[in-house]
């Protein structure tokens, strides 16, 4: 009994390592990598404009944030809705916002000119307040 017990003892150790799964570089963490498609740049003229990604602020420009991915379809996706938003740093600025959609292609890098001016957008007339 103990000749067949120290004989299948090592077949056993061999088979546990042999069967160890290889996960994806990204699927060893629940954060990207710096390289991975879950990571994004984002940068404004001029720079130093805080950047919020679904109303989180990750810092002022140039800065760097993780955006949720999966990866369906053969290709890598946005697993959700996402809005990166730069907030006006100076006098005379607006706020900009990017919107990306739910499994859409994940943005590389975002890019805000905060020097251009742009309209106010009118509101439209709420039929249920008779404004």
């Amino acid at each position: 009994m103990k000749r067949i017990l120290i004989a299948v003892f090592p077949l056993a150790a061999l088979v546990a390592c042999a069967t160890k799964p290889v996960l994806h570089p990204e699927a060893t963490t629940g954060y990207p990598s710096d390289e991975s498609p879950g990571r994004i740049t984002v940068v404004s003229e001029p720079p130093g404009v805080m950047i919020e990604i679904n109303g989180l602020g990750i810092g002022k420009t140039p800065c760097r944030g993780s955006v949720p991915v999966m990866f369906a379809g053969g290709k890598w996706v946005l697993r959700e809705s996402l809005a990166v938003t730069a907030l006006p740093g100076a006098k005379g600025e607006a706020p900009q916002t990017r919107i990306f959609e739910k499994y859409g292609q994940p943005p590389v890098k975002v890019s805000f000119d905060m020097l251009h001016k742009t309209a106010p957008v009118p509101m439209e007339k709420d039929p249920y307040i008779g404004i």
